[in-house]
């Protein structure tokens, strides 16, 4: 109880691991399962028809495929994280949005950002590719925390790329895109998070107010900045993701291409789907999705985004509650 009081940032803390580890990840699978699967006839628009799907991939194979990846996921934010911070003490150059003090800090910001996009891109194509594989297809040598950092050169320098896969495209040609998503998504989650964080403060203020000339009990007041800036880190992660979710099935098509990878058939959650794409490169795809699918398509899976959410949600309110408790 006491460390609770003296530390509400644990609060947040447990609040992003749980999200990122036991609620994000299966869907993230999921979701990216069904972006680069062409042959699939549904878009999965909402919450509840990705439920059927994924029982009968977690009956079939067991719910722990739905947790592989999740290493390589973590090797890749622990590289992000690090190349920022390389980059920030070599360059002095803002690290977050809070040293931004001039219109040249802007522009050195998000070079900064930029920088360590590039950087985890070959990485994080890696961990993609690992996360929506069959998991009885899955070498174990192949899979871990540091195998994507093997696997990610490979695919940067080539090397991985034969005679029978010509249709592996190179990195460098989604390096671009890659970047340029990654940064609107930081931009768009940057803006709405601290357009969220200054109306809940506003919100947090009026309701101190009304309970002080009420005589009521006042909420604890770290707890409520920490919830709400937990609260609008969901929100403001949630509408970039919808933001960039084009760009993404894009990019997530192209990564996966020529790596003969199978994938879980998320029609009926039963048997694989092998990945038979013909794309040139970056314009090629969306004509080709355009041509022979629809715009829809862009959209694959939406529905385990939206599912996604709502549970970082109704976990957020729960920890809030339980935290209540140990205050009081």
């Amino acid at each position: 109880m006491i460390q609770i009081q003296h530390n509400p940032a644990a609060f947040s803390d447990l609040t992003a691991t749980c999200t990122d580890i036991v609620v994000s990840h299966p869907f993230i699978v999921f979701r990216g399962q069904c972006q680069v699967s062409h042959t699939c006839r549904y878009i999965y628009w909402t919450p509840l028809s990705t439920i059927r799907p994924m029982w009968n991939i977690a009956r079939n194979q067991g719910a722990h495929v739905f947790w592989k990846g999740l290493s390589s996921r973590m090797c890749v934010s622990v590289i992000q994280t690090s190349a920022e911070h390389v980059l920030h003490q070599s360059l002095l150059w803002p690290r977050t949005f809070s040293k931004v003090l001039t219109f040249r800090h802007f522009w050195q910001h998000l070079l900064l950002k930029c920088g360590s996009f590039l950087i985890t891109s070959p990485f994080y194509s890696a961990s993609f590719v690992e996360c929506v594989e069959n998991s009885s297809c899955v070498v174990v040598e192949r899979s871990g925390f540091f195998s994507v950092i093997s696997e990610g050169l490979l695919r940067l320098v080539g090397s991985n790329v034969s005679t029978t896969q010509t249709r592996m495209i190179s990195l460098w040609q989604i390096i671009p895109m890659f970047c340029v998503q990654q940064l609107v998504h930081y931009l768009v989650e940057s803006v709405i998070h601290t357009a969220c964080k200054k109306y809940f403060a506003h919100r947090n203020e009026v309701d101190k107010s009304y309970c002080e000339s009420k005589g009521l009990a006042v909420p604890d007041q770290n707890l409520q900045v920490e919830y709400s800036s937990a609260l609008s880190s969901i929100v403001s992660n949630l509408v970039a993701d919808v933001v960039v979710y084009p760009a993404e099935t894009i990019a997530h098509r192209l990564i996966i291409q020529g790596t003969r990878t199978l994938i879980d058939n998320t029609e009926t959650g039963v048997g694989v789907l092998p990945i038979h794409t013909q794309y040139r490169g970056l314009t090629d795809c969306i004509g080709t999705i355009a041509r022979e699918e629809s715009f829809n398509e862009l959209f694959k899976g939406v529905g385990s985004l939206v599912f996604q959410y709502g549970l970082q949600l109704a976990l957020l309110h729960s920890l809030r509650a339980t935290f209540s408790k140990f205050i009081e």
